[in-house]
């Protein structure tokens, strides 16, 4: 008889313990996903991750150049770098894509220098300057200066 409630003991304990062991199981943890989205990582040092870099928020002006004459060993190009995103802000030590400005020699040799998107906020504009450096012996033709936005040289 003594063995009989021992069992019975036993097997209620076990069913409990059974039933704690499931509903622990099923309640999961915050960090589970759902649908298979990758869970959402905060990061207290960061809290506000850079985004990912779109070559369509930004607008690039070219200026007037500085005065060029034939038989110098360099062009500087001036221009603007506008974001036109309402939102997103930009940082240079992203280091993603680069503004690669292009001339060519009345030869049709190409030169070209690049510089990093520099750090921008939404809606803001800064002005920058670039030395595109031109051989010797070489006659740029400044109207054909142009630029386009690239994956980052470096």
């Amino acid at each position: 008889m003594k063995k009989k409630i021992l069992n019975a003991k036993t097997g209620v304990f076990l069913s409990g313990l059974l039933i704690v062991s499931s509903l622990l199981a099923c309640s999961g943890s915050d960090n589970e996903t759902i649908n298979n989205d990758p869970p959402i990582i905060e990061d207290p040092d960061n809290p506000n991750p850079a985004p990912k870099f779109d070559k369509n928020d930004f607008k690039v002006t070219l200026l007037d150049p500085d005065p060029y004459k034939p038989g110098d060993n360099r062009l500087y190009v001036n221009y603007t770098v506008k974001n036109l995103n309402t939102t997103k802000s930009y940082n240079i030590n992203d280091n993603e894509w680069d503004i690669l400005f292009k001339v060519k020699a009345t030869d049709g040799y190409e030169f070209s220098n690049y510089v990093n998107v520099l750090s921008v906020e939404p809606e803001s504009t800064y002005e920058h300057g670039l030395s595109i450096p031109v051989s010797t012996g070489k006659t740029l033709d400044v109207s054909t200066l142009n630029y386009e936005i690239v994956p980052s040289i470096d």
